[in-house]
C-alpha cells in the first residue's frame, strides 16, 4: 500500500508488518516439562526430579514449573499420567480383547519410559503419603481401560454378574508387572496367553 505526503506526492510504500514470535503456548512449555520429567524420573528415580535440574534441562524457570504443579509428587504423577494408554480393543470375544489389549500395554512398556518411570514412584510411595494417594488415583485411571473391556465380558455374558472386576484386575496385571518390576523375566505372547485363561478360567469356576 502507498502513502501520500501532505504536498500529495507518493510517499516509499509502507514497511509490511513485522510478526514477532511470541511465547510459546502453554501446551508447548507443559509438554516439554512433563517429557524432561519423565527422563529424569528413568534416569535417576524420584530423587532426581530436582526442579533446579528440570528448569535447566526443560528451559524455562521455576516459577512456571510451581504454577502448574504445587509439589513434586504432583508433576511425578502428572508424569506418569502423560504415559500412551494402548487402543481398546472390541473385537465381540473378551479372552481376545484382552489379549490384545495386553499386548498393546506391553509393547508400549518396551518402547518407553513407563517402566523406569513406575519403578522410581513405586519405591518413593512408602515414605510419602501424598505421593502414595496421588498414585492411587493415577493408577486407577491407567485400570480404566481394562475395567471397560471387561465390563464388555459381563454383558455379554462371558463373566458373571457378580464378578468382583477389581480383583481379576489384579489377577490379569499382577504378573505382568511382577515381571517387570521385580523378576525381569521375559514377557512374551505365550506368556500372556497364560495370564488370560487362568485369569478367567480361575474366576469363572468361583462359586457364585
Amino acid at each position: 500500500m502507498t502513502t501520500r505526503d501532505s504536498d500529495g506526492r507518493g510517499a516509499a510504500p509502507a514497511e509490511p508488518t513485522r510478526r514477532v514470535r511470541g511465547r510459546p503456548r502453554s501446551d508447548e512449555i507443559e509438554g516439554t516439562i512433563l517429557k524432561v520429567a519423565g527422563e529424569l524420573l528413568a534416569e535417576g528415580g524420584f530423587a532426581a526430579l530436582n526442579f533446579d535440574a528440570l528448569a535447566a534441562r526443560a528451559r524455562c524457570s521455576k516459577a512456571t514449573i510451581y504454577r502448574r504443579w504445587t509439589s513434586k509428587g504432583h508433576l511425578a504423577v502428572a508424569t506418569l499420567a502423560e504415559l500412551p494408554d494402548p487402543a481398546l480393543p472390541d473385537r465381540g470375544d473378551l479372552r481376545e480383547d484382552l489379549r490384545e489389549l495386553l499386548g498393546g500395554v506391553i509393547a508400549i512398556f518396551n518402547q518407553s519410559s513407563a517402566i523406569p518411570v513406575m519403578q522410581s514412584l513405586i519405591g518413593e510411595r512408602a515414605r510419602d503419603p501424598e505421593l502414595a494417594d496421588l498414585l492411587n488415583l493415577a493408577f486407577q485411571a491407567k485400570r480404566e481401560g481394562l475395567a471397560n473391556v471387561l465390563r464388555r465380558g459381563v454383558a455379554r455374558g462371558e463373566l458373571p454378574a457378580e464378578t468382583d472386576l477389581e480383583f481379576l484386575m489384579d489377577l490379569i496385571v499382577g504378573p505382568i508387572l511382577c515381571r517387570y518390576l521385580c523378576t525381569g523375566a521375559p514377557v512374551v505372547e505365550e506368556f500372556v496367553d497364560e495370564i488370560v485363561e487362568a485369569a478367567l478360567t480361575s474366576f469363572a469356576l468361583r462359586p457364585s
